[in-house]
């Protein structure tokens, strides 16, 4: 709070425009964005540790959640693209960046969660895997 407070008392007297410093208002809240939704992708698995590990569908929320952000993302990158980010090369780059991760996270957790479904209704005593066995077995 006491930042944002900050911010906004130094917008209000143009220190920005007199020291010809690069970014805008908005462009210096649009560059603040991927470390938000860096500290998503960082901290939700870690305070919601117990509730991923017991529920499927959190896991899958967790997983869609990402993919929104990852979405989103873009969607700034490429909304803002040619006026607020020409300004200051690396914004950009840290939206792409951020996508990329979000996308990766989604997708991983999307895979293991569809992999421990499947694990868990895995029963080795059924009967196809019986014959797996003996068939293994009569080779020697």
């Amino acid at each position: 709070m006491f930042l944002l407070h900050g911010l906004i008392c130094l917008f209000r007297y143009s220190i920005f425009t007199e020291l010809d410093f690069p970014f805008t208002p908005s462009t210096l809240l649009l560059s603040t964005a991927p470390s938000t939704f860096d500290l998503f992708r960082a901290l939700y698995p870690i305070s919601r540790a117990s509730e991923l590990q017991r529920e499927r569908s959190r896991r899958l929320q967790y997983s869609n959640d990402a993919k929104y952000l990852a979405e989103a993302a873009q969607s700034l990158r490429s909304r803002y693209d040619s006026v607020q980010f020409a300004k200051v090369e690396a914004v950009g780059v840290r939206f792409d960046e951020t996508a990329e991760r979000l996308s990766v996270v989604s997708a991983s957790w999307l895979d293991d969660t569809i992999v421990s479904t499947i694990m868990s209704n895995f029963d080795p005593s059924a009967e196809i895997f019986t014959r797996m066995r003996r068939f293994k077995n009569s080779f020697g």
